[in-house]
């Protein structure tokens, strides 16, 4: 993202956006060769309640105005 910032003199929120459009498609990539593999069968629920909790704290509602 500070490349296409500083370099590319793309505005701060497009570049925002599309670094974590582009950090969607790496991350399901390889969570899917994981399970693919085998090698993701333990951390199912671990995996649920960090990803929850992320979200519930990262979104609007969570927080009391």
């Amino acid at each position: 993202m500070p490349a296409m910032v500083a370099l590319m003199k793309i505005p701060r929120p497009i570049a925002t956006g599309t670094s974590h459009f582009v950090l969607v498609f790496a991350a399901l990539t390889g969570v899917i060769t994981h399970i693919v593999l085998g090698e993701f069968n333990a951390g199912w629920w671990r995996a649920g309640l960090i990803g929850g909790g992320c979200h519930y704290r990262g979104s609007d509602w969570s927080f009391a105005r």
